[in-house]
């Protein structure tokens, strides 16, 4: 008999991300990441702190919203700009984020995802659009591996 895989409740999709990360760019470790888990397990606390002093830090708080049905995340950094994402699962291990944007005057879109990879890192993409989302532009892309790895 088949058992069919246990279904996981949309506040917990984000489990794979627990934990401590080394933040890397480029093959160069540019921050630490702690995801943990806070609210009796409906909230993710994200810490981010930078390599090096005076880097850019934060915290954001990543939760399942049940009456939207999509996942939210606060950002709120040294660099005094908190943002707020909204979220879906793409496919297990892979949660993507979206909002509306500005860079002098001119209205975008951004969006950014933590995609867990075969060999258990994960990888975060940002990226920015300026015609409506018709073409993406990279902003950042890091991977995330447990430390020591």
């Amino acid at each position: 008999m088949i058992e069919a895989a246990p279904r996981v409740v949309p506040h917990r999709q984000h489990d794979y991300i627990l934990g401590d990360w080394e933040v890397r760019r480029a093959g160069d470790r540019v921050a630490t990441a702690r995801f943990q888990l806070a609210a009796d397990g409906r909230a993710i606390l994200h810490t981010w702190t930078p390599a090096t002093a005076g880097g850019h830090a934060g915290v954001a708080i990543l939760s399942y919203c049940e009456g939207e049905q999509n996942w939210q995340y606060f950002w709120a950094g040294n660099s005094g700009d908190p943002v707020h994402y909204r979220g879906e699962q793409q496919r297990p291990g892979h949660i993507a984020y979206r909002r509306r944007t500005t860079r002098n005057g001119e209205e975008g879109l951004s969006r950014f995802g933590f995609e867990l990879l075969a060999n258990g890192h994960i990888r975060e993409l940002g990226e920015a659009s300026w015609d409506g989302g018709a073409t993406w532009a990279v902003e950042y892309d890091l991977l995330l591996t447990r430390p020591g790895v």
